[in-house]
């Protein structure tokens, strides 16, 4: 591997490149981090509204066997 020498002007632009695609990757870390929280809470209410789908006759006509009777 051989080295080349740069100089300061070179090492300036290749710095200031580099500082971009880190800003853009922290910026898309914190997006996804947003997008992941988003849907963990939407993919758990959609479990919950789901379970409550299935259960909801099942649970009605148990408390009318029981006696208990929506007013």
């Amino acid at each position: 591997m051989t080295y080349r020498t740069i100089t300061p002007q070179q090492f300036l632009i290749e710095a200031r490149a580099w500082d971009i695609k880190r800003r853009a990757m922290r910026r898309a870390a914190f997006f996804e981090a947003i997008f992941n929280t988003f849907m963990a809470v939407f993919s758990i209410a959609f479990i919950v509204l789901t379970c409550t789908t299935i259960a909801a006759p099942f649970l009605l006509s148990a408390a009318a066997f029981f006696g208990f009777t929506p007013s």
